[in-house]
C-alpha cells in the first residue's frame, strides 16, 4: 500500500533509479539473499515498507511477523554496516509499538505494546537503531497510524462501501489513532527525509489530528458526510465487541516538520476522488 504510493511518486522523478523487487525476487527474510541483493545494488536509499499486520492472525502464530517485521529491519542494518554501504535507512513503523493512554505519544516515549504485532514493530526498530548506531549509519523510523489508499480496500473503503450499500457499519468509540492519507505520507517522505535531511532518527509522520485523537466511529460519520449518506447507518461500538485481539488506544504526537493536511480534509478528498461524491 504505501510501496505502491511511493513507487508512483518516485517513478514519476527522472532523478531517482528505482528498485522495487517483488517477494519471488527477493525473501528479505533469506538473509544470505538481502546481503547479495544490497551488495550488488549499494542503494543510497532503503525504504522498507514490508510488514505482516493481521493482528489477530499474528497473535495466533507471531513467529513469521517476528521474522520479518522484527528480524529484516536489523538484518538491514547489520549488512549496510558490514558491507559499509552509507545508505539511508528509513523503516515504516505504527502507533502499536505503544499501548493505551489518554494523550499523545512522543518520539521520546518508551514502546510498550499489548499485542504481538506491536511487539514484533518495536523489536525491529530496537534491532534497526542498535545495528544502525553501531555501525554509524543514518536511519528514519517513521511511526504513522491507520493507514489508508487507493490501493488496498481498509477501515475506509470497507466502511465507504457498506455505507453506499445501506448496510449499517458498527464503528469503535473507544479506540484512538490518527487516520493517514497513505499518498501524503509518501509525498512527506520523498519532500523531507529523501530531498532533504532531517535531524530526528524517529518521526511521528500523520496527518493532522485533535490531541485527544480521533475514534473510528467519529471517522465513520466523516465518511458517511463525506458520502452524503445518513449518519444513522453507522452504530457506535466497543472495541471489545469487535476485536478478537487488544488494539492499543495509542494516538501519536505529530512530528514539528510534518506538514500533512487535517485528517477530515485528507478523508474527504480521497473519498471524492475514489467515489465521486
Amino acid at each position: 500500500m504505501l510501496g505502491q504510493e511511493l513507487s508512483r511518486v518516485v517513478t514519476s522523478n527522472d532523478n531517482y533509479n528505482v528498485l522495487q523487487p517483488a517477494h519471488n525476487e527477493l525473501d528479505l527474510t533469506k538473509i544470505d539473499a538481502l546481503e547479495a541483493y544490497i551488495s550488488a545494488h549499494k542503494p543510497e536509499f532503503i525504504i522498507n515498507c514490508a510488514a505482516l499486520i493481521n493482528v489477530d492472525k499474528i497473535e495466533e502464530d507471531p513467529l513469521p511477523a517476528f521474522q520479518l517485521n522484527a528480524l529484516v529491519p536489523g538484518h538491514l542494518a547489520s549488512i549496510c554496516a558490514h558491507l559499509k554501504i552509507k545508505g539511508v535507512i528509513i523503516q515504516m513503523s505504527t502507533s502499536y509499538v505503544f499501548g493505551h493512554r489518554n494523550t499523545p505519544f512522543t518520539e521520546e516515549d518508551s514502546a510498550c505494546p499489548i499485542n504481538m504485532y506491536g511487539k514484533s514493530k518495536a523489536l525491529g526498530e530496537t534491532l534497526l537503531s542498535s545495528y544502525a548506531n553501531k555501525g554509524n549509519l543514518k536511519y528514519y523510523i517513521i511511526r504513522t497510524s491507520w493507514l489508508y489508499s487507493r490501493f488496498r480496500d481498509t477501515f475506509v473503503d470497507e466502511t465507504a462501501k457498506k455505507l453506499l450499500s445501506k448496510i449499517t457499519v458498527n464503528a469503535t468509540v473507544d479506540q484512538y489513532g490518527n487516520p493517514t492519507n497513505a499518498e501524503h505520507l509518501a509525498s512527506f517522505i520523498i519532500s523531507e527525509l529523501i530531498e532533504k535531511d532531517h535531524p530526528q532518527n524517529i518521526i511521528h509522520a500523520i496527518n493532522k489530528t485533535p490531541e485527544s485523537g480521533v475514534n473510528r466511529y467519529e471517522w465513520a460519520l466523516a465518511i458517511a458526510e463525506a458520502l452524503g449518506v445518513s449518519s444513522d447507518l453507522v452504530i457506535a461500538a466497543k472495541a471489545e465487541n469487535i476485536f478478537k485481539t487488544p488494539r492499543p488506544r495509542a494516538i501519536l504526537q505529530k512530528s514539528q516538520k510534518c506538514n500533512m493536511p487535517d485528517w477530515r480534509e485528507s478523508t474527504n478528498q480521497y473519498i471524492h476522488l475514489k467515489y465521486g461524491q
